[in-house]
């Protein structure tokens, strides 16, 4: 059975392969957000992952200007 700690490592991996290897932001910010809403976090851990899904989201909102502009 994984631990809680081990839940956080494997949400926090398969989005950061979402975003490096497959480039799909969403997806990476999916596996954030299920990190954030099921798994016991330390202050310091919340932390890290809120930043992490602002980081996310902000290249989110870049491919979408970029797309607007090149329309």
């Amino acid at each position: 059975m994984l631990s809680a700690g081990n839940d956080l490592h494997a949400f926090r991996e398969i989005s950061v392969h979402y975003e490096h290897r497959e480039r799909n932001y969403v997806q990476a910010v999916s596996f954030v957000e299920k990190a954030l809403a099921s798994v016991q976090l330390s202050p310091g851990q919340q932390q890290e992952l809120e930043k992490r899904l602002a980081q996310l989201r902000g290249k989110i909102a870049k491919l979408e200007e970029k797309n607007e502009i090149d329309e």
